[in-house]
């Protein structure tokens, strides 16, 4: 007969360590998003500085082309058959 090592408490509780984590990454990421956001609405010397250096670094002709290019997409929920 075949014997787990563990029980499925520890096993619920390494689980819930690593949810842990990942939820604290998740939410601190979102902070820097945020507070960059309100860095930038606030300060407009600053996002004139961030556009202009996107301008540089990307170039004033730059045209967004979507990898899907001009095909129309595989699901289309918006269609009314």
């Amino acid at each position: 007969m075949y014997r787990s090592r563990q029980s499925w408490s520890q096993l619920a509780e390494r689980c819930r360590r690593w949810y842990h984590h990942w939820y604290k990454g998740l939410l601190n990421a979102s902070r820097v998003f945020a507070l960059t956001a309100v860095e930038l609405y606030l300060d407009a010397k600053l996002l004139k500085a961030v556009k202009d250096e996107f301008e540089q670094v990307v170039g004033s002709g730059f045209k967004y082309v979507p990898l899907l290019g001009d095909r129309k997409p595989a699901l289309d929920y918006r269609v009314s058959k």
